[in-house]
């Protein structure tokens, strides 16, 4: 679509004006809160100085809030936090203010501050005392038997049915020192192994091809391992 270019320099033109106002009016915006802030800080009464701001607006309840904590008016502070917090939410001068409410009111009420402080926080004192002069409760060795293959082993036969607990290295010596184990975890050894150079793998596939529930012969990976002798032995 053709647009005329006088149509073009009018739009433009409008354009310009509109964000020279749009820049124009944070400029003074910018300027009003600078100059509050000098007339604030240098004024003899500070409580006169409030009159400047308009009612209802986050400057007035910050400001307004701070007077009255810097005059020692603490009670007066909740009748600016709640309509404040209603208005324009916990904003962080909000949040300011409250911590700072929280810190004067600690000699009134200490218990009070210090439960505030705990939950914004996030402490905790749940840590065990330490007493220097008292003797570990602890044990200071431990027991070597509870510590030992053979003890790692039955705790892992009373978790599993299988031998899901138990390493790829641990199959090894399950094998090699011809541990006892029950017809589920020799089914699960038969599985999981990889290389046929055991001496009782045949009569573990032999003793599983006449149990109950036999795994075809050539099912898992281990039977396509054997070799030739242990093909002729089984």
């Amino acid at each position: 679509m053709n647009i005329p270019l006088r149509s073009v320099s009018r739009l433009t033109g409008t354009v310009l004006v509109i964000s020279a106002a749009a820049i124009g009016a944070r400029s003074a915006s910018a300027i009003d809160t600078i100059g509050f802030l000098e007339t604030f800080a240098l004024a003899e009464d500070r409580a006169d100085a409030l009159q400047e701001l308009i009612p209802g607006t986050e400057d007035f309840y910050y400001y307004s809030a701070l007077v009255a904590q810097q005059e020692g008016r603490l009670d007066d502070v909740a009748t600016f936090l709640e309509p404040w917090n209603n208005k324009h939410g916990e904003t962080p001068r909000y949040r300011e203010i409250l911590n700072r409410q929280t810190l004067l009111e600690y000699r009134e009420s200490p218990d009070k501050s210090l439960n505030y402080l705990k939950q914004i926080l996030g402490l905790r004192f749940n840590h065990q005392q330490e007493r220097l002069d008292r003797k570990p409760d602890l044990p200071s060795t431990i027991d070597p038997d509870k510590i030992t293959w053979n003890a790692y082993f039955d705790d892992t036969k009373r978790r599993y049915k299988n031998l899901q607990g138990v390493l790829d290295s641990g199959l090894d010596r399950i094998l090699r020192e011809e541990v006892k184990i029950t017809d589920a975890q020799q089914k699960d050894l038969l599985r999981r192994l990889k290389h046929p150079d055991y001496e009782r793998l045949v009569g573990l596939i032999a003793a599983d091809l006449r149990s109950p529930s036999p795994q075809a012969f050539g099912s898992l990976p281990i039977h396509r391992e054997l070799t030739t002798a242990q093909l002729d032995e089984l």
